[in-house]
Protein backbone atom coordinates (compact mmCIF):
# COMPACT_ATOMS: atom_id res chain seq x y z
CA UNK A 1 0.00 0.00 0.00
CA UNK A 2 2.75 2.46 -0.87
CA UNK A 3 1.26 4.12 -3.94
CA UNK A 4 0.08 7.69 -3.94
CA UNK A 5 -3.50 8.53 -3.09
CA UNK A 6 -4.77 11.34 -5.31
CA UNK A 7 -7.85 13.56 -5.00
CA UNK A 8 -8.86 16.57 -7.09
CA UNK A 9 -6.75 18.90 -4.90
CA UNK A 10 -4.37 16.68 -2.96
CA UNK A 11 -1.72 14.01 -3.21
CA UNK A 12 -1.04 11.76 -0.22
CA UNK A 13 2.38 10.19 -0.61
CA UNK A 14 4.88 8.38 1.59
CA UNK A 15 7.18 10.75 3.49
CA UNK A 16 10.73 11.49 2.40
CA UNK A 17 13.56 12.88 4.51
CA UNK A 18 13.18 16.30 2.87
CA UNK A 19 9.79 16.53 4.65
CA UNK A 20 11.37 16.28 8.10
CA UNK A 21 12.12 20.01 8.70
CA UNK A 22 8.47 20.87 7.94
CA UNK A 23 7.19 18.11 10.20
CA UNK A 24 9.45 19.29 13.02
CA UNK A 25 8.17 22.87 12.60
CA UNK A 26 4.54 21.68 12.70
CA UNK A 27 5.10 19.39 15.69
CA UNK A 28 6.81 22.14 17.70
CA UNK A 29 4.08 24.71 17.03
CA UNK A 30 1.80 24.79 20.12
CA UNK A 31 -1.16 25.99 18.07
CA UNK A 32 -0.83 23.13 15.56
CA UNK A 33 -0.54 20.41 18.23
CA UNK A 34 -2.96 22.01 20.69
CA UNK A 35 -5.10 18.83 20.92
CA UNK A 36 -2.40 16.28 20.05
CA UNK A 37 -0.42 14.16 22.44
CA UNK A 38 2.59 15.35 20.43
CA UNK A 39 2.32 18.61 22.39
CA UNK A 40 4.16 16.93 25.29
CA UNK A 41 7.37 16.35 23.32
CA UNK A 42 10.14 18.47 21.84
CA UNK A 43 10.70 17.33 18.28
CA UNK A 44 14.01 17.49 16.43
CA UNK A 45 15.23 16.41 13.03
CA UNK A 46 16.77 13.34 14.67
CA UNK A 47 13.65 12.34 16.61
CA UNK A 48 11.47 12.75 13.53
CA UNK A 49 13.84 10.74 11.33
CA UNK A 50 13.91 7.97 13.96
CA UNK A 51 10.11 8.03 14.01
CA UNK A 52 9.89 7.77 10.22
CA UNK A 53 12.33 4.86 10.28
CA UNK A 54 10.22 3.08 12.92
CA UNK A 55 7.01 3.18 10.89
CA UNK A 56 6.42 0.22 8.69
CA UNK A 57 3.84 -2.30 7.75
CA UNK A 58 1.15 -2.57 8.82
CA UNK A 59 0.92 1.20 9.39
CA UNK A 60 0.35 3.68 6.59
CA UNK A 61 1.91 7.14 6.98
CA UNK A 62 1.36 9.78 4.32
CA UNK A 63 2.30 13.37 3.72
CA UNK A 64 -0.66 15.43 2.53
CA UNK A 65 0.40 17.67 -0.35
CA UNK A 66 -1.43 20.54 -1.98
CA UNK A 67 -0.05 20.18 -5.49
CA UNK A 68 3.58 19.42 -4.58
CA UNK A 69 3.66 21.41 -1.30
CA UNK A 70 3.34 19.40 1.93
CA UNK A 71 0.63 20.77 4.24
CA UNK A 72 0.15 17.94 6.73
CA UNK A 73 0.28 14.26 7.56
CA UNK A 74 -2.13 11.38 8.02
CA UNK A 75 -1.36 8.12 9.78
CA UNK A 76 -3.30 4.85 9.79
CA UNK A 77 -2.13 2.54 12.56
CA UNK A 78 -3.38 -0.82 11.35
CA UNK A 79 -4.33 -3.84 13.42
CA UNK A 80 -4.17 -6.54 10.72
CA UNK A 81 -5.57 -9.32 12.90
CA UNK A 82 -8.82 -7.42 13.50
CA UNK A 83 -8.71 -5.51 10.20
CA UNK A 84 -9.05 -2.15 11.97
CA UNK A 85 -7.21 1.12 11.30
CA UNK A 86 -6.88 3.94 13.84
CA UNK A 87 -6.61 7.13 11.80
CA UNK A 88 -5.00 10.41 12.84
CA UNK A 89 -4.44 13.62 10.90
CA UNK A 90 -2.48 16.85 11.26
CA UNK A 91 -2.77 19.83 8.95
CA UNK A 92 0.44 21.64 9.87
CA UNK A 93 0.21 24.65 7.57
CA UNK A 94 -2.13 26.98 9.46
CA UNK A 95 -2.93 29.11 6.40
CA UNK A 96 -4.52 25.95 4.91
CA UNK A 97 -6.87 25.34 7.86
CA UNK A 98 -10.63 25.45 7.26
CA UNK A 99 -10.34 24.85 3.51
CA UNK A 100 -11.58 21.26 3.59
CA UNK A 101 -8.19 19.64 2.93
CA UNK A 102 -8.32 17.53 6.08
CA UNK A 103 -11.75 16.15 5.22
CA UNK A 104 -10.71 15.48 1.62
CA UNK A 105 -7.58 13.62 2.75
CA UNK A 106 -9.49 11.71 5.44
CA UNK A 107 -12.17 10.51 3.01
CA UNK A 108 -9.57 9.47 0.41
CA UNK A 109 -7.43 7.53 2.89
CA UNK A 110 -10.52 5.92 4.42
CA UNK A 111 -11.67 4.74 0.97
CA UNK A 112 -8.13 3.51 0.23
CA UNK A 113 -8.04 1.48 3.45
CA UNK A 114 -11.47 -0.01 2.81
CA UNK A 115 -10.32 -0.97 -0.71
CA UNK A 116 -7.45 -2.89 0.89
CA UNK A 117 -9.73 -4.88 3.17
CA UNK A 118 -9.81 -2.82 6.34
CA UNK A 119 -13.27 -3.37 7.83
CA UNK A 120 -13.32 -0.51 10.35
CA UNK A 121 -11.77 2.95 10.73
CA UNK A 122 -11.43 4.32 14.25
CA UNK A 123 -10.55 7.76 15.55
CA UNK A 124 -10.34 9.42 18.92
CA UNK A 125 -10.10 13.04 19.98
CA UNK A 126 -10.48 15.37 22.92
CA UNK A 127 -13.98 16.68 23.41
CA UNK A 128 -12.59 20.20 22.98
CA UNK A 129 -11.22 19.39 19.51
CA UNK A 130 -14.11 20.86 17.50
CA UNK A 131 -12.36 20.62 14.09
CA UNK A 132 -11.79 16.87 14.55
CA UNK A 133 -15.33 16.31 15.77
CA UNK A 134 -16.61 18.16 12.69
CA UNK A 135 -14.37 16.01 10.45
CA UNK A 136 -15.70 12.79 12.01
CA UNK A 137 -19.31 13.89 11.60
CA UNK A 138 -18.77 15.01 7.99
CA UNK A 139 -17.06 11.66 7.29
CA UNK A 140 -20.20 9.84 8.49
CA UNK A 141 -18.39 8.25 11.39
CA UNK A 142 -20.51 7.01 14.27
CA UNK A 143 -19.97 8.33 17.77
CA UNK A 144 -19.14 5.18 19.75
CA UNK A 145 -18.64 6.57 23.24
CA UNK A 146 -16.11 8.30 25.41
CA UNK A 147 -13.39 7.68 27.93
CA UNK A 148 -14.14 9.99 30.80
CA UNK A 149 -11.37 12.32 31.96
CA UNK A 150 -8.83 10.56 29.73
CA UNK A 151 -6.67 13.58 28.84
CA UNK A 152 -5.20 16.49 30.74
CA UNK A 153 -5.48 19.67 28.69
CA UNK A 154 -3.87 22.62 30.47
CA UNK A 155 -4.16 20.59 33.70
CA UNK A 156 -7.93 20.17 33.19
CA UNK A 157 -9.39 16.68 32.82
CA UNK A 158 -11.14 16.16 29.51
CA UNK A 159 -12.85 13.26 27.78
CA UNK A 160 -11.67 11.24 24.80
CA UNK A 161 -14.42 10.88 22.19
CA UNK A 162 -14.37 7.67 20.18
CA UNK A 163 -15.55 7.44 16.58
CA UNK A 164 -15.89 4.56 14.13
CA UNK A 165 -16.88 3.77 10.58
CA UNK A 166 -17.40 0.35 9.01
CA UNK A 167 -16.74 -0.67 5.44
CA UNK A 168 -20.03 -0.93 3.54
CA UNK A 169 -18.81 -3.96 1.63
Amino acid sequence: MTEQIVTPRLIMRPPVYDDVPLMVRWLNDPQVVKYSEQRHKVHTTDTQRRYLNSIGWPSEYRVICLKERPIGTILATIDPINSVADLGILIGEKEEWSKGYGLEAWRAVTAHLFDYGIRKIEAGCMDENKPMIKLCIKSYMDFEGSRKKHFLLNKIQTNMLLWGKYCDG
